[in-house]
């Protein structure tokens, strides 16, 4: 009876060792497999305790936690290198933009342009200020051109010889200034005679000044001597020659003028650049070869020249 009784209290006592070979016997079963979201780390997973099987007392965990992530807490274990910067992190991650209180710095060719951009405006202001002042002096002031006629015209020692011509000349015009808040004044006077083209000219000679008041008439005396001219150009001299025989010639009287327009107290002035031309000048000479004086034949004055800006 005492084996017995021994027998039975060992066995309550002690628990019975599992067989190792039988899947009843393990004390935890194998962790299963890990897929998709619901997998854990290597670490997660062996910390989560298992509840004990069925009918055994709870035992304690069979294998010890992991350590806290502090890898230098072991000797053997080589840290891993530090990661080599992205060659384009600044770009990414601190942008050259500049303080928003700061000054932004300008490159040379920046501030080379904006002094360009600058100038190039203040030109185009300055211009249409002018375009704008002469619009006003226009609409105020209402400047007329002078008005040229040729009172007389006349010419003496008129000879042709040896392809040579000489003469002397006199012409005489009147000057109106239409102006009524305008005074005219031209200080650079040349006057041009030529033979039917401008191109045949003859003689050209600087005049003197003319000055007029508003609303005046003046006289333009233009004098030149044609003893000096040696115009060898065969055509055109035996072309005067055959009209010399015939009595008459053709002559033309341009006048080139430079001056300014002013009102009475100088305030505003406009230049004026005139080109007088007087056409078809027919000076008749007396009968014969010999008369060598010519006069602008009677009727023709006095006659209006043109005018060309």
């Amino acid at each position: 009876m005492m084996p017995s009784s021994s027998i039975s209290s060992d066995h309550s006592t002690k628990p019975a060792e599992p067989d190792n070979g039988s899947p009843e016997g393990h004390s935890q079963p194998p962790p299963p497999p890990m897929t998709g979201h619901a997998q854990y780390s290597h670490q997660q997973y062996y910390q989560q305790p298992y509840p004990p099987a069925a009918g055994y007392p709870p035992g304690h965990h069979p294998y010890p936690p992991y350590p806290p992530p502090n890898y230098g807490a072991y000797p053997n274990y080589c840290s891993a290198p530090p990661m080599a910067p992205h060659p384009h992190g600044a770009y990414y991650l601190s942008p050259a933009y500049p303080p928003p209180h700061g000054r932004p710095i300008r490159s040379p060719g920046m501030l080379l342009l904006g002094f360009i951009r600058g100038v190039l405006t203040a030109i185009m202001i300055l211009f249409l200020i002018s375009v704008l002042f002469s619009i006003l002096t226009y609409i105020i002031l209402r400047p007329q051109h002078l008005r040229f006629q040729l009172a007389s015209f006349s010419v003496t020692d008129f000879n042709i010889s040896g392809g040579a011509v000489k003469a002397r000349w006199e012409a005489r015009l009147i000057v109106e200034n239409p102006n009524e808040k305008l005074e005219a004044y031209f200080d650079k006077v040349q006057s041009v005679l030529y033979y039917k083209e401008l191109t045949n000219y003859l003689a050209y000679n600087m005049e003197g000044a003319v000055s007029l008041g508003t609303m005046a008439n003046g006289t333009m005396v233009l004098r030149n001597s044609m003893a000096s001219s040696q115009q060898r150009q065969g055509p055109v001299v035996e072309e005067m020659e055959k009209e010399r025989k015939g009595g008459a010639v053709t002559f033309g009287l341009a006048i080139r003028m430079m001056g300014i327009m002013k009102t009475g107290t100088s305030t505003t002035m406009l230049s004026e650049h005139l080109q007088v031309s007087c056409e078809d000048i027919k000076v008749t000479f007396g009968a014969g070869a010999a008369s060598v004086n010519g006069t602008l034949i009677a009727g023709n004055e006095p006659r209006k020249c043109s005018i060309y800006m």
